[in-house]
């Protein structure tokens, strides 16, 4: 219900804490009740900061399931904090929800999948409605009026959240400006010869309310109504005083029901409707329409919530109807925008209707005040309703079956919080920011309890820096960083071994073998004796002494044999294969200490584990081989030399594994070369030779031999002018016969040098163009020179084999002066030409073996595969799956040769340099791989900024941050 005040004076803006009477002065309604609500909103803030919103753990509200009526949801009577505002849901016995004291008419209540809320607002109570708030001693005199605090439990569909402003805003957000239409003099109808007629220009005084009446969301209307004296006027419909029931009004009907269906029901249609208004005195007669009470209005609209076009209305007696904008006549309706106007008797209303929210009890107040108003002035501007507003909670929802689910913690704290002098562990929230150190705990009850199961794994702990290192702490990996008590336990308890304790190094009785660097933990003092034969080494002095332990470890092929060769040199001069051993060691003092000369063709070792450290080989025949077939083999800080005479020879060392396993290879800090010697006898010449190529030979070799012996400038300038005559006098027919050779001529590809005008590159394809007159007659020299420097420098050859996939390891920190070459298990017909690829038939590109290669830090010419000769077609297609690693990693490693091909099931690629120049014929690389990863790779040489694509087979591939080279499928 409405009330009889002046006007509404109070303005939280302005943030008065108080209101004091002066003496002498008139008491004001709007005074008082200013007051009133300057109390009541202090209190509200004031529990809005210490409680917010929930219910006291005695006495509060609370949804409990009754287990006397078949676990049906029902209310438990009690006090409702909501945005601070105080609430009481009265009674003191369980309530179904569909018996509730202030909500008594509601939508349909299905008991099941829904969401069950609060709804706290206010409402005025006057004595028409509680006639005992009168004093009979007044003789019925009407006084004050109250305000009473309604609680509403409510419900809507689990689908929707009664929170989500979108879906149940709490106030509307319409705004409105109300004008004073201007009051003008016209002329007289019964006096044609009179200008002018007076009008009477009295505003009065009054408090103009506008209020939202009701709203369909189904038809899109929203229902306004409007009143000069604040919808005030109302009695009993039964019992009228003189005069109500008669003139320019329209009546709203209502009872104490209907003033408590303010705001939104998301559960559907009340079956009782809100206040029924009718533009004639007609009191309702139905069984569920209300009728105990009537309030006069000035008019009321019924407008389009999405056009704001008018349906019907009716103000002080004139019916509205929709006009031209700006029309002037009383009761003229228009839509300008998203406005709706309309022109009542006094005031111009003005509202925003389109994308708007209106929710029933929305109401806008206007004081019209004649001595400071005048007509034409906005007495309210764009103004959002003073209310009412509405405050939610969340109390609980209800299941597919009808229970109640269960809270959560933060829910149930908010629902039962307890008095300060009662406050427990159980009642404060607990946010777990201990990794999960109290398990999920959502108080702090919970944390406490969860400290009772406290484990290892809970309890912080930083190993510390050790003094001495190597200690345990290192040796077991355990960083000197955060960690926990349980991963030192288990480390210490689980997996410590015997390399996990360090050795000693200060005992003076330790043998000098135990002394090394390399022996750090107790496990590498085992194995240092272990190795040695019958647990003690031997150490040799002499060739006679080394072959004579060889030949009894061939003859005895049973135990271990470590083999110490003292600083000098050695010498092994035939054949010679051991094999039967379980480990076979053989150290010297350093690579350049401890040389083995061997001048046989074939040394073949055999044993479960090989080890070669500290020793400088040197291999006499170019065919000879050292081939080394064991489950574990380390070749450290050593180095190796073989010349051929000729191409084509086996791998200089060969490293297979035991029939029916795996071989793992430990290369690090080594230095090899397998190198073919330069052809002196220049083999590659063309049939049909005469004198005058029996001469260019001739200048040919003394130019080679100055190159090779680095003669002096002059030597070597007089021996290339020498060559160069003897060039030109072979003649244009032997120059073509000599070009097409020297295409042909087993030559190193590409060679870099220093001439007298600075570095050069001999590229072997470019030579024979140059000498065939494709580039001037100036050229000769030059290429010359360049094919002199191609023969001095002889050419790579395969310095290390891995005869199978089942061989791996790493090659870490080494030179190969020669190519590595993969036998990937192919044993005949096998081809080492990089594949000039053009597709990949399709399926898998790579039958992996068990090996897994990784080659870091290291320099060598480059990779050969052994495919077999059908494996690409004159297509240049892929036909057939191939043999290869499980997984080739290249780490910062230098490629100094083009023409790699690599085989492997996974190729990584991170990080490495790859020699490349603008005449190489052949690319640096091919990739042979099913997967691939290709990084930080980096293109060196005369390239003038080119990029360069390495072909590459594998269906999933990275390629970036890479400079001048990229991988790309075949083109």
């Amino acid at each position: 219900m409405t009330t009889q005040i002046s006007r509404d004076s109070f303005a939280p803006e302005q943030r008065y804490s108080g209101l004091y009477l002066q003496q002498g002065r008139m008491i004001l309604d709007a005074d008082w009740n200013e007051l009133s609500d300057l109390q009541k909103s202090r209190l509200a803030e004031a529990l809005r900061d210490a409680i917010a919103s929930g219910a006291p753990r005695s006495g509060g509200l609370a949804l409990v399931a009754d287990a006397g009526d078949g676990g049906k949801v029902k209310l438990q009577p009690g006090v409702l904090y909501v945005d601070g505002v105080p609430a009481c849901f009265p009674g003191s016995a369980l309530t179904v929800l569909t018996a509730q004291p202030d909500y008594p008419w509601h939508g349909p209540y299905p008991g099941k999948k829904l969401v069950l809320y609060a709804d706290v607002w206010d409402r005025p109570v006057t004595a028409l409605e509680r006639p005992e708030l009168m004093d009979p001693a007044l003789h019925g005199a009407d006084t004050a009026t109250r305000s009473q605090t309604l609680l509403q439990v409510k419900w809507c569909a689990n689908t929707l959240d009664p929170l989500d402003p979108a879906v149940n805003p709490p106030m509307g957000n319409g705004l409105a400006t109300l004008t004073l239409r201007k009051i003008d003099s016209g002329s007289d109808p019964c006096n044609p010869c009179a200008a002018q007629v007076a009008v009477n220009e009295r505003l009065g005084n009054y408090l103009f309310r506008v209020e939202v009446h009701d709203v369909d969301p189904a038809a899109k209307t929203v229902t306004l109504k409007w009143s000069r004296d604040n919808g005030a006027e109302a009695c009993a419909s039964d019992a009228p005083p003189p005069g109500f029931d008669q003139g320019d009004w329209v009546w709203e009907y209502f009872d104490t029901d209907t003033e408590r269906l303010l705001g939104l029901h998301l559960s559907g249609t009340t079956p009782k409707q809100r206040g029924l208004i009718r533009e004639a005195w007609n009191v309702p007669t139905g069984a569920d329409e209300p009728k105990a009470f009537a309030r006069q209005w000035d008019g009321y609209g019924i407008f389009r919530t999405d056009t704001g076009a008018l349906v019907k209305g009716r103000d002080r007696g004139v019916t509205l109807a929709a006009a031209a904008a700006d029309d002037p006549a009383h009761g003229s309706c228009w839509v300008a925008g998203n406005d709706l106007w309309v022109n009542l008797e006094n005031l111009a209303l003005r509202l925003s209707v389109k994308s708007r929210q209106f929710v029933p009890g929305d109401h806008w107040l206007a004081a019209i005040r004649e001595a400071m108003q005048a007509s034409g002035d906005v007495v309210l501007n764009q103004a959002p309703p003073q209310g009412v507003r509405h405050h939610f909670l969340r109390l609980g929802t209800l299941l597919d079956d009808g229970s109640l689910q269960p809270p959560t913690d933060a829910e149930r704290r908010r629902m039962v919080f307890p008095p300060l002098s009662d406050l427990r562990a159980a009642d404060v929230g607990f946010t777990e920011q201990c990794n999960t150190l109290f398990h999920g705990a959502q108080n702090v009850q919970q944390a406490l309890d969860a400290l009772c199961n406290l484990g290892a794994q809970n309890v912080h702990y930083t190993p510390p820096a050790c003094a001495v290192e190597p200690s345990v702490r290192s040796l077991l990996g355990l960083a000197n960083s955060p960690s926990t008590v349980d991963v030192v336990l288990d480390a210490l308890l689980c997996g410590l071994r015997a390399n996990d304790v360090p050795l000693d190094k200060s005992d003076a009785e330790l043998c000098a073998d135990l002394q090394l660097p390399s022996v750090v933990s107790v496990q590498d003092a085992l194995k240092a004796l272990c190795l040695r034969s019958g647990g003690c080494e031997v150490a040799v002095r002499t060739s006679e002494q080394l072959m004579s332990a060889l030949k009894q470890a061939a003859t005895d092929q049973t135990g271990s044999l470590w083999i110490k060769l003292c600083a000098g040199s050695y010498v092994l001069e035939g054949d010679l294969a051991i094999s039967g051993l379980t480990s076979l060691r053989l150290s010297g003092e350093s690579a350049a200490a401890t040389q083995i000369t061997f001048a046989g063709r074939r040394l073949t070792l055999m044993a479960q584990e090989i080890v070669l450290e500290g020793l400088g080989w040197i291999f006499k025949q170019g065919i000879a081989q050292l081939n080394l077939r064991a489950a574990r083999v380390t070749v450290k800080d050593c180095t190796g030399l073989r010349q051929a005479d000729r191409p084509a020879g086996p791998g200089l060392v060969q490293v297979s594994s035991p029939e029916g396993q795996s071989a793992t290879l430990h290369w690090s800090g080594n230095d090899w070369t397998a190198w073919v010697q330069p052809d002196m006898k220049i083999s590659w010449q063309p049939a049909g030779a005469g004198t005058s190529d029996a001469e260019f030979t001739k200048a040919l070799q003394i130019h080679v031999k100055n190159l090779m012996q680095q003669a002096p400038a002059e030597v070597q300038g007089k021996s290339l002018s020498t060559l160069v005559q003897a060039w030109k006098a072979l003649g244009a027919e032997r120059w073509r016969a000599w070009s097409t050779s020297i295409a042909q001529a087993p030559l190193v590809a590409r060679l870099r040098y220093v001439s007298d005008k600075g570095p050069e590159i001999a590229f072997l394809n470019n030579v024979s163009g140059y000498l065939n007159g494709q580039f001037g007659p100036d050229a000769e020299q030059s290429a010359l020179n360049d094919l002199a420097h191609l023969v001095a420098a002889g050419q790579p050859d395969h310095v290390l084999t891995l005869a199978s996939t089942q061989v791996g390891g790493t090659i870490r920190d080494s030179r190969l002066m020669g190519w590595l070459l993969m036998l990937n298990g192919i044993t005949k017909d096998i081809s080492i030409t990089p594949p000039t690829l053009h597709g990949n038939q399709g399926g898998t590109t790579i039958i992996p073996g068990g090996g897994t290669l990784r080659i870091t830090g290291s320099t060598l010419c480059g990779v050969h595969s052994a495919l077999p000769p059908d494996a690409v077609d004159a297509k240049g297609r892929l036909t057939r799956s191939l043999p290869g690693l499980g997984r080739l990693q290249l780490d910062q490693t230098r490629f100094e040769q083009p023409g790699s091909v690599f085989t492997a099931s996974t190729w990584v690629a991170q990080g490495n340099t790859w020699d490349f120049d603008n005449g190489d014929k052949t690319l640096p690389g091919t990739a042979l791989c099913d997967r691939a990863t290709f990084s930080g790779n980096v293109l060196e040489g005369e390239t003038d900024g080119i990029q360069i694509s390495l072909p590459c087979t594998a269906r999933y591939m990275q390629s970036g941050l890479n400079v001048l080279i990229e991988l790309s499928p075949p083109q």
